[in-house]
């Protein structure tokens, strides 16, 4: 974890043009390293009562509350398992008002790689019903297409609001309840056996 947190901060000088890739759901993405704070376990998140089902919890990071969402649920409703490889991936996005640092969980993370103009494609129109905006281009590596999101529209203005509320809640609050993962969900045990979701 601590070789690529490195590897992303040295490249955040080396231009624009470097992602880092990642797995949801056996689907390659890729953001921007600009957007990249860091990468860190997946664990100890605070559930959430009353919350959308992709917002897994907020994560206490050095003192401040990061909200954590979990796109696999965002984007096709469903929630992945957790496994050894789950981490999360703190990266800033712009808010309502301000910049909004989450996290996302991810499957796993890849690596940082170049995407030259070259190689990218535009979004495909698939109908005025399928909402693609939160996908910035297609990118070909090695033959492979990966989607390369748009940080900041992932999310609709109403959910940033829940976002940035839940970024500024008080993990004291008597309704939080701490959610610690424990080594065998680890090793693949469903996140929402725990009652994390």
């Amino acid at each position: 974890m601590q070789q690529i947190n490195d590897h992303i901060n040295k490249s955040k000088n080396s231009g624009d043009n470097k992602y880092l890739t990642f797995v949801l759901k056996d689907e390659t993405y890729a953001v921007n390293i600009l957007h990249v704070k860091e990468i860190i376990e997946y664990g100890g998140l605070t559930h959430i009562p009353m919350m959308p089902i992709f917002i897994r919890g907020v994560l206490n990071l050095r003192g401040e509350a990061i909200p954590v969402i979990d796109l696999t649920a965002r984007f096709i409703k469903e929630v992945t398992e957790v496994t050894r490889y789950t981490c999360i991936i703190i990266v800033e996005i712009s808010g309502t008002s301000n910049a909004l640092e989450i996290g996302i969980k991810a499957d796993m993370v890849n690596e940082v790689v170049d995407i030259s103009a070259d190689q990218l494609e535009p979004t495909p129109k698939l109908g005025s019903k399928i909402n693609t905006a939160f996908i910035e281009a297609i990118g070909k590596i090695n033959n492979n297409f990966v989607l390369i999101l748009d940080m900041d529209k992932l999310l609709d203005l109403e959910q940033l609001a829940i976002l940035e509320e839940v970024a500024q809640m008080n993990r004291e609050e008597e309704e939080y309840t701490p959610v610690k993962e424990s080594p065998v969900e680890k090793e693949g045990i469903l996140a929402e056996s725990s009652g994390e979701a």
